[in-house]
């Protein structure tokens, strides 16, 4: 009776309490592969920042690109005219724009800028003598270029300051007359004098020079040369 009872026990089924109830689908997985995701996420996400990088550094190189070659096309139609500034008997200054691609200087301006360059080639003063020389050989063109170097080497005015330090050589204009459009005839005196107090040494002397106009062209000739006007050759020849 016992036995039989023992046997029926053993045949009842067991109840698997080791499943437990089921597992919901958000609960993370082992460590090994949450680790393994990060490793790669993570890898994904340099190759995405550094694949970022790239495309910004190739877009900054065309837009460079696109940059540089837009100042090599348009900067030379950059143009520079010459605006001519009237003075109001009120002393007002008005710009007048009309006609300006053909302004041509009056001979009151070409007297003046002819008198101003004489001055630049004779004037002698130990602290302005290499500015002046130097702008008017920037204002003349053929001939009287080599006209002026001869000039400048037969006055030889370095010379001349270095044996007498005080130096000193001005320019006054006297007469300014018209042969043709593109001749004048400017007569001046220069005064020597080579201390404080020195007698002065004053001489006559009389410039033919003949010019043409050349309109400028870049920011350096406005600046030094708004006229535009230019010496071609000249002839001096001293009256007493």
């Amino acid at each position: 009776m016992c036995a039989m009872k023992t046997s029926a026990q053993k045949a009842a089924p067991r109840s698997d309490s080791s499943k437990g109830p089921p597992v919901p689908p958000y609960t993370p997985g082992p460590i090994r592969e949450s680790a393994t995701r990060k490793y790669f996420a993570r890898g994904e996400m340099e190759r995405i920042t550094a694949n970022r990088w790239f495309l910004a550094t190739v877009f900054l190189a065309v837009l460079t690109l696109v940059n540089a070659i837009g100042w090599v096309v348009f900067l030379p139609l950059k143009t520079i005219q010459t605006i001519v500034i009237n003075q109001e008997k009120s002393g007002r200054l008005i710009a007048d724009l009309n006609g300006t691609s053909s302004y041509v200087p009056d001979r009151d301006a070409v007297a003046y800028f002819l008198s101003e360059w004489i001055n630049n080639v004779y004037d002698i003063n130990a602290s302005t003598i290499d500015n002046n020389l130097a702008l008017a050989g920037k204002m003349t063109v053929g001939e009287a270029t080599d006209q002026l170097n001869s000039l400048l080497h037969k006055e030889n005015p370095y010379a001349r300051l270095h044996d007498v330090p005080t130096l000193r050589r001005t320019f006054n204009r006297l007469t300014a007359n018209f042969i043709t459009d593109d001749t004048v005839i400017i007569r001046f005196n220069l005064t020597e004098r080579e201390g404080p107090g020195s007698t002065p040494k004053v001489s006559a002397w009389a410039m033919t020079i003949t010019y043409t106009r050349i309109p400028p062209t870049t920011i350096e000739q406005v600046k030094i040369n708004p006229g535009g006007l230019y010496v071609k050759s000249f002839n001096v020849n001293q009256e007493q």
